[in-house]
């Protein structure tokens, strides 16, 4: 229900707020002081303000978008709208709405840079808030836009912000390739900027999830090297991030010693906030404390956590932790009013990790028990009901809360058991060697459907060569095509596959793929080391969605389920 609201009131505010910034874009008048300034000079005036200098800096940017439209210049509008959207930093549908123009002004502009950036920045926008699906919709355009233009720097900036999506959901083995790919680019370039610092940092955390301890240490030393006296900012998210992974080397008084020379810096740093280091160096904190029998400063580490998430929405799967160590502490202490407060904060977490992480639900059910959990709600509710400052009304809720978390439970639990069925019967099929494929030997020819015989003989034998040399896995095949090779026409082959195989001929190069890989991801265990969109392409897909929909429609489970089952 709170995700329901949060996107109601999200969608709200950014059409009323919409509304507002279609207003003030009227109202700006540039200064008489820059109206004979080029573009050049005052993107340079905004660029030589400093941080602090947030007014100027929105003037500058104003001035830059107020002159673009004034001399319909097209590539300075969309730079100028870009600008401007950083002048509303904490209002997030007014910065979509300043991009989102920037993008449409430049879609057809044939830049190196726009709409590249701006669909970058949007896509940055909403992974920050939490909107994984929408951010890489708009990193996908902006690689897409970057390759067209073959811009080499927006390209891989766009495979590092994908590699970072990636590893929120745990793919972290994919996530190192994408990342030494980015950092080869990066180690090409004749200097050194921020962002080969970020791919040092990003590497180290995806080998540290791994349990990569020392390939995780080595490349967080090489990014505090790089970064010091250079890069403060990234210097000192080095040092939180090797004391992160020296935590989970369970050497805490070093780690600790990291944490605390670096967090103070980045809580203070306003404008450059990466939320996984503030987050995991507050959760390390509790960690740390409850380690070294120090259960008050534990507590206000992993309390200063809930603050934060509950303030930023953030959200992981490692900072869930937090809240099952504030669960444990207040079962200790035997307050179980704060107990149950920390057992509905978990659940809501839980339901927004749902809809953020959809395919890690499995995950989250085995990392912290379910039923263990409702087991412990129902005890608390039985005791807490007897106090008399507890209100029917929030009784009811928990319950409510309990019986959606049991039914997420029990269909996550069937529908385990109808795709471990569904895989049963794929292996009983392949064991059989049962394949539905023509074969002229077995097929008696029937002339009333509009072809004669002969023809009707060689479309056949033509199909079960086609079939037998595996000539469907070629991509992009038509019907058309098909009729070339057969030298005949498509309503002939058309009318053949409708007769013999009940199906449209799209249905059945699909349908013959898909049966072709099912044996071959059996038999060969490279192939099951793909990713999806390789071993998509392998079969004559070009896409790995359509892969997964028609392997899905064939045997009702997904491939990647299929995949982890064989090889488990």
């Amino acid at each position: 229900m709170k995700i329901i609201t949060r996107n109601i009131l999200f969608i709200f505010c950014f059409f009323f707020i919409g509304l507002l910034f279609c207003q003030e874009k009227s109202k700006f008048k540039i200064p008489d002081s820059l109206k004979h300034k080029t573009y050049k000079e005052l993107l340079v005036s905004r660029l030589s303000s400093t941080l602090k200098d947030s007014l100027y800096k929105a003037i500058y940017s104003n001035s830059i978008l107020a002159k673009a439209k004034e001399e319909n210049n097209i590539l300075e509008l969309a730079r100028g709208y870009r600008l401007v959207s950083f002048n509303y930093f904490n209002n997030l549908p007014v910065r979509i709405a300043y991009l989102d123009s920037s993008i449409t002004v430049s879609e057809n502009l044939n830049d190196s840079k726009y709409p590249t950036v701006s669909y970058s920045n949007l896509g940055g926008l909403y992974y920050t808030h939490g909107y994984y699906t929408k951010a890489l919709e708009n990193y996908l355009k902006a690689l897409e836009y970057a390759k067209r233009n073959n811009h080499e720097t927006f390209y891989y900036i766009t495979k590092h912000n994908i590699g970072r999506l990636k590893s929120k959901v745990g793919e972290d083995k994919e996530v190192i390739k994408i990342f030494k790919e980015v950092l080869k680019f990066e180690n090409s370039m004749d200097f050194v900027s921020p962002r080969k610092v970020n791919t040092l940092l990003a590497l180290a955390n995806s080998y540290r999830k791994l349990k990569q301890n020392d390939s995780a240490s080595y490349y967080n030393k090489k990014a505090i090297d790089v970064s010091i006296n250079k890069f403060e900012i990234n210097y000192y998210y080095g040092v939180l991030n090797q004391g992160i992974n020296l935590c989970d080397q369970k050497k805490y008084n070093e780690a600790l010693d990291s944490i605390q020379k670096a967090l103070p810096f980045i809580e203070k740093n306003k404008y450059i906030v990466v939320q996984d280091f503030i987050v995991n160096g507050y959760l390390c904190q509790g960690k740390i404390f409850k380690e070294l029998n120090k259960p008050i400063k534990s507590l206000h580490c992993l309390q200063k956590l809930d603050r934060y998430l509950q303030k930023t929405k953030f959200t992981s799967i490692e900072s869930r932790v937090g809240y099952e160590m504030l669960i444990n502490h207040f079962k200790k202490k035997k307050e179980k009013d704060k107990q149950l407060l920390y057992i509905k904060k978990l659940l809501s977490y839980d339901s927004i990790l749902y809809q953020n992480y959809k395919s890690l639900t499995n995950v989250i059910v085995k990392e912290y028990d379910t039923p263990i959990l409702l087991r412990d709600q129902k005890e608390l509710i039985e005791i807490l009901t007897k106090d008399k400052r507890k209100t029917q009304y929030g009784l009811w809720i928990v319950i409510i809360i309990g019986i959606l978390i049991l039914c997420l439970f029990v269909y996550t639990y069937s529908r385990q058991l109808v795709y471990k069925k569904r895989y049963n019967n794929i292996l009983h099929n392949l064991s059989e060697k049962k394949n539905k494929t023509l074969n002229v030997n077995n097929i008696k020819i029937e002339t009333d459907i509009g072809i004669s015989e002969g023809i009707l003989n060689s479309i056949i034998e033509q199909l079960a060569k086609f079939e037998e040399n595996h000539d469907y896995l070629v991509a992009n095949i038509t019907i058309s095509k098909l009729a070339n090779d057969f030298n005949t026409n498509s309503k002939y082959i058309s009318k053949v596959v409708n007769h013999y195989k009940k199906k449209s001929f799209v249905l059945y190069i699909n349908e013959l793929r898909i049966h072709y890989v099912t044996q071959k991801l059996q038999s060969d265990g490279k192939l099951r080391n793909y990713t999806l969109q390789a071993i998509a392409r392998e079969i004559g897909f070009n896409k790995s969605e359509s892969f997964s929909k028609s392997f899905y429609k064939v045997h009702g489970i997904s491939p990647s389920y299929y995949i982890n089952k064989i090889t488990k």
